[in-house]
């Protein structure tokens, strides 16, 4: 996404949703994890950016993991086990999915407009020729 001003900063961004399919005992392809990256740099000094993954697996959508990288800061996480939502209460994780679905729900919607743009431009661009 081009530049935006967020807390102060002029940063770029990118998100990707990308999907991992395993094959099943009956050979057809199932959903096994989706994974929601986000991407911030600051345009200005391009060496302080921000990376957050997110892991959801399913069909156990409890099992969910989180990293964020830094240019100045990196979770720990030699030896430690995955964050999961299973060790929290009810609350907590109904909370969490609401997010987690609210953010996938808002990362599709921008993926639908992005590309409908792409192809708008793409038709206008040869739009003189069709009114000659």
């Amino acid at each position: 996404m081009p530049g935006a001003w967020r807390e102060g900063d002029y940063v770029n961004s990118k998100k990707v949703l990308s999907l991992t399919y395993g094959a099943s005992q009956d050979g057809s392809a199932h959903l096994t994890c989706l994974v929601m990256d986000s991407m911030t740099r600051n345009v200005y000094h391009p060496d302080q950016w921000t990376r957050k993954l997110m892991r959801l697996y399913y069909p156990n959508v409890q099992m969910v993991e989180l990293e964020t990288h830094r240019h100045n800061f990196q979770m720990p996480r030699a030896g430690q086990p995955a964050i999961t939502l299973e060790a929290t209460s009810p609350e907590i994780q109904l909370r969490a999915l609401r997010l987690i679905y609210l953010n996938l729900r808002t990362a599709l919607y921008s993926m639908d407009m992005l590309i409908a743009s792409y192809y708008d431009k793409r038709n206008r661009k040869n739009e003189w020729q069709i009114n000659l």
